[in-house]
């Protein structure tokens, strides 16, 4: 089933970071369904259970993207509004850029959509190959205390304890085949971006934009939140209580800021396209597939969005 939450109104598509799945969304999606929106989190691939689909860059993920909304026609007068929670917001700002009348309006959650300071990766890229890589990613995995002491510190003390079920949400997804080669693309390559030139586009664009932050966040400053707003052509940003997983920490006051984009204020409305019209006809497929449905060569994969496993992601258990 595509749709992971809600039945009706303004689509909004989450998109998690570096290193997180669509389970990170697990509170904030019910949240913005209660607000007549249909929700959808979705894996890139090689995250979460996708299948890995090298390579692994900004822009690779960003036209997962557009292909999932072309696929589930997610445009036009249905398009959708795009968050992209820390690394993210890389992914759904090149998306905005590159496929205008697929997009509603745009979120940053979390991040500024720039590299890592100093951009280099270091010694860690040359590291993280078999069998170093196998094996370092045991170990960080093995007894769960990494993964509490990580979201201990991004989350901060509002956010619900994590339960050994909680601990094996955040674990198995990076246990996947695909997490290894986007670890070790992500080591040599840093994490996503967007450059100068895409900012500009972003910027001089129309579409509705938002900077949302947490008011603690240890990744990003208040001065890096200003910046931010201001580099896309957003409002000054708004904080929520919480650090870098805001949608875990504050859910409903994550989903309360994002109902005040106003094209969700204003109940959606035709997408002014400025590029090719897409038709309301057109064939439920991913870009680059052929008539028989395999995907071409170098093409990005289609993501799904993956059924809620209610019991498994409740609050309880984050």
């Amino acid at each position: 089933m595509p749709v992971a939450w809600g039945t009706a109104g303004t689509p909004v598509v989450l998109i998690p970071g570096a290193f997180e799945t669509a389970d990170t969304f697990a509170l904030l999606s019910p949240a913005l369904a209660a607000d007549h929106h249909r929700v959808y989190a979705i894996d890139l691939t090689g995250t979460g259970y996708s299948v890995p689909s090298p390579p692994f860059s900004a822009g690779h993920l960003a036209e997962q993207i557009i292909a999932f909304l072309t696929a589930e026609h997610l445009t036009g007068p249905d398009a959708a509004v795009l968050v992209g929670h820390s690394a993210g917001a890389a992914d759904v700002g090149i998306a905005a850029v590159r496929d205008r009348e697929a997009v509603r309006g745009v979120v940053f959650l979390d991040g500024d959509a720039t590299g890592l300071p100093g951009g280099g990766p270091g010694i860690l890229g040359a590291l993280l190959v078999n069998p170093f890589r196998t094996t370092l990613l045991r170990l960080a995995l093995g007894d769960g205390s990494l993964i509490r002491s990580v979201y201990s510190s991004q989350c901060g003390p509002t956010c619900p304890a994590l339960s050994a079920a909680g601990v094996n949400t955040w674990r198995w997804p990076l246990e996947q085949p695909g997490f290894g080669a986007e670890i070790a693309y992500t080591a040599r390559n840093g994490i996503t971006a967007m450059t100068s030139a895409q900012f500009a586009a972003l910027r001089a664009d129309p579409v509705p934009k938002m900077v949302v932050v947490g008011a603690n966040d240890p990744q990003m400053s208040h001065a890096d939140a200003t910046a931010t707003a201001s580099a896309i052509g957003a409002p000054p940003p708004v904080y929520v209580p919480g650090r870098h997983l805001t949608m875990i920490a504050s859910p409903r006051q994550v989903a309360a800021v994002i109902n005040r984009l106003p094209v969700l204020i204003l109940g959606g409305g035709q997408v002014k396209t400025r590029r090719r019209a897409i038709p309301a006809t057109a064939p439920a497929r991913c870009p680059g597939k052929s008539s028989s449905g395999q995907r071409a060569q170098g093409e990005p994969a289609c993501p799904r969005p993956r059924q809620v496993n209610r019991q498994r992601l409740g609050g309880s258990q984050m």
